[in-house]
């Protein structure tokens, strides 16, 4: 579906001025067919911006050197873990960056880190407007990216490098601040745009662990009496390095902490002790099997 000859007009004439490039300044008035409005399940803490039939979309690259980028805004005294990213591109990627920068006064400022070990578990075709396919991809972090949201809550910016020819884009909604944009028109200087770019950040939040808290203060341990599924979370700036639990005469039971949870449905009822070893601290905690 895809029109091979529409590829020379990413090469992007100045004459736009000092603004942002878009799909619909060069191939005309949205014309969209939707094949798919696929439902994601979200993961506990996320942050996206919608799909709005294919609105538009902003080049990647082209002659004005184009580079795009959304704000995360992470609240206060929180850690936002981001473990999968799904972005909507016009036309197939071969190849991709994530690239993470602090904020300056509502912009992009220094880069962070540069991340580029992920796999590519899914890619949907939503719809076809301009000639193009949109892909929606899943891209599942080898590593979870932590960005830490300090005692007032921090706003950080996340580019994508790409070669597909754009990211999808909406004016009907914004998460934050519009998308960021700089290209050869802007001097190469970020630049608030007027849309918004099309993506989900999925991973975990947890509370930061602060000057003079302790484990306990932090550690949430649940259900407790427990029946079958003991659930263990910490910050996730936390590293456990060791989960036991033992029976009321101190013998360790052989349950194994799994992905932060323990399978205690083989054990009999009564009174055990779980004890925690982590970066942040040891934990001894009293918990009823029933």
């Amino acid at each position: 579906m895809k029109k091979i000859t529409l590829l020379v007009s990413c090469i992007l004439v100045s004459g736009f001025g000092f603004s942002q490039t878009t799909m619909t300044e060069i191939y005309g008035e949205s014309d969209p067919v939707i094949v798919s409005t696929q439902t994601i399940e979200r993961a506990p803490c996320n942050q996206n911006v919608a799909s709005n039939a294919l609105e538009n979309g902003l080049f990647f690259g082209g002659a004005t050197n184009q580079a795009l980028a959304i704000d995360i805004d992470v609240p206060a005294d929180m850690t936002f873990s981001i473990e999968e990213i799904i972005p909507t591109f016009a036309d197939e990627q071969t190849t991709m960056q994530f690239v993470f920068y602090t904020d300056l006064a509502g912009l992009p400022d220094t880069v962070i880190e540069t991340v580029v070990d992920f796999t590519v578990t899914d890619d949907v075709i939503t719809g076809n407007n301009f000639g193009f396919d949109f892909h929606q991809y899943t891209v599942l972090l080898d590593t979870p990216f932590a960005l830490e949201g300090g005692p007032a809550g921090t706003k950080y910016w996340m580019e994508i490098i790409c070669d597909a020819v754009a990211w999808e884009s909406t004016s009907a909604s914004a998460t934050g601040l519009p998308g960021a944009f700089k290209n050869d028109n802007t001097a190469q200087v970020w630049t608030i745009g007027t849309t918004d770019y099309v993506y989900e950040l999925n991973g975990d939040c947890s509370p930061t662990l602060g000057v003079g808290e302790t484990l306990a203060e932090v550690a949430v341990i649940y259900p407790n009496p427990v029946s079958n599924t003991l659930t263990i979370q910490v910050p996730a700036t936390v590293e456990i390095q060791q989960a036991v639990l033992y029976d009321i005469l101190g013998k360790n039971t052989g349950v194994q902490l799994v992905n932060g949870t323990m399978n205690t449905s083989s054990l009999a009822r009564g009174v055990y002790m779980l004890n925690i070893k982590s970066s942040a601290g040891d934990l001894t905690q009293k918990i009823v099997k029933q």
